[in-house]
C-alpha cells in the first residue's frame, strides 16, 4: 500500500477541511462543557461560529487531530490519543501530520 492509498478519497478530502479551517481559525468544536461553553462565548463575542462536528466519529477525530497538528500546541496529544483510539495507526499520523502541515 503506498501512502496516498492510506486515505481514502473522503479522509484527503476531511484533513484539507481541516486545514483550511485551521488556517481561517475555526477552532475545533470543543469536546468539553468547559469548552463549548467558550465556544458559544466566543461565538458571541467574535461573531464567529466554531466548526460543527462530523457525523462519523472516525473522521471527527481525524479532522480534530488535523486542525491541532495546524495550530500546534498541547491539543496535538490529546488529538493524536484521539486519532489512535479511533483506529488510526501511527503511520496514518505521521502521514496526516505531514500532509496538513506542508504548506
Amino acid at each position: 500500500m503506498t501512502t496516498t492509498n492510506m486515505f481514502s478519497g473522503l479522509e484527503w478530502t476531511v484533513l484539507r477541511m481541516a486545514q483550511e479551517e485551521a488556517c481561517r481559525g475555526v477552532t475545533p468544536c470543543a469536546s468539553s462543557r468547559l469548552g463549548a461553553t467558550l465556544d458559544r462565548l466566543w461565538a458571541v463575542v467574535s461573531g464567529r461560529r466554531g466548526a460543527l462536528p462530523l457525523a462519523n466519529p472516525r473522521l471527527e477525530a481525524l479532522r480534530r487531530f488535523a486542525c491541532a497538528a495546524v495550530i500546534g500546541g498541547a491539543s496535538l496529544q490529546s488529538a493524536t490519543a484521539g486519532l489512535l483510539q479511533a483506529g488510526y495507526t501511527p503511520a496514518h499520523v505521521e502521514l496526516a501530520q505531514a500532509a496538513v502541515t506542508s504548506r
